[in-house]
């Protein structure tokens, strides 16, 4: 199984999933093309809902035991590049 970055939202805000989608289409030494990237409505699951209420976006590292780990919240200012740097580094831990 591919590993996975899941963002939450309640309501999607054009400009991070277009930030999200740009970062993921960079082409570095430490790609994001093998990186799938799940954006969930964290309303659709009251857990989610319960434990995230207050942190949207929240950005999840989906390890291929189907197990997950929330990253930082990533600033709203960052741009693409930074974005993917953040990103790529949670996958080459």
């Amino acid at each position: 199984m591919a590993a996975g970055l899941a963002i939450g939202l309640t309501a999607v805000r054009p400009q991070a999933l277009e930030k999200l989608n740009a970062a993921f289409s960079l082409s570095t030494p430490h790609s994001l093309h093998d990186v799938q990237l799940q954006v969930r409505d964290i309303t659709s699951n009251p857990k989610w809902e319960k434990a995230y209420q207050y942190e949207i976006p929240v950005l999840a590292r989906v390890r291929p035991d189907g197990t997950e780990e929330v990253l930082p919240r990533l600033s709203p200012r960052l741009g693409v590049e930074a974005v993917h740097k953040k990103i790529a580094a949670a996958f080459t831990e």
